[in-house]
C-alpha cells in the first residue's frame, strides 16, 4: 500500500521485497524452529540439480539460482530504504512459515 500511496515520489526507483536476508543455516534453523523437525543443508553440483528439472528450463533455473549466491539477491542492496515505504508492519520469515499451511503441525 506504501508503493500505491507514494507512487509520484516513487517512479523510476527500485524497491526491493524482503524483510531481511538470510543464509541458508538461518533458513533451516528458521523451518526447524516452526516444525520442531529437523533439517539439513545440502548444496549439489549443477548438474546434479539440473537433473530434477525439466531440460527446457533446467540451464536458467540454475542460472538464476546461482545469480542468486553471487553476487547475491538485490546485489547485497540496503533494504532499509524500501521498509521505510511500508505502512504495514514487515512479516519476518519465521511469522510466514507459521502462517503457511504446508508448515502447520
Amino acid at each position: 500500500m506504501g508503493i500505491l500511496r507514494n507512487r509520484d515520489s516513487l517512479l523510476g526507483t527500485h524497491i526491493l521485497g524482503a524483510t531481511d536476508y538470510y543464509t541458508p543455516k538461518q533458513i533451516l534453523d528458521t523451518i526447524s524452529s516452526v516444525t520442531k523437525k529437523p533439517t539439513r543443508y545440502v548444496q549439489v553440483s549443477g548438474d546434479v540439480y539440473k537433473s530434477f528439472l525439466p531440460e527446457f528450463m533446467a540451464q536458467e533455473m540454475l542460472e538464476n539460482h546461482l545469480f542468486i549466491e553471487n553476487p547475491g539477491y538485490y546485489g547485497g542492496d540496503d533494504l532499509e530504504k524500501s521498509h521505510a515505504i511500508l505502512a504495514e508492519k514487515l512479516t519476518s520469515y519465521e511469522e510466514y512459515l507459521k502462517r503457511t499451511s504446508a508448515f502447520k503441525q
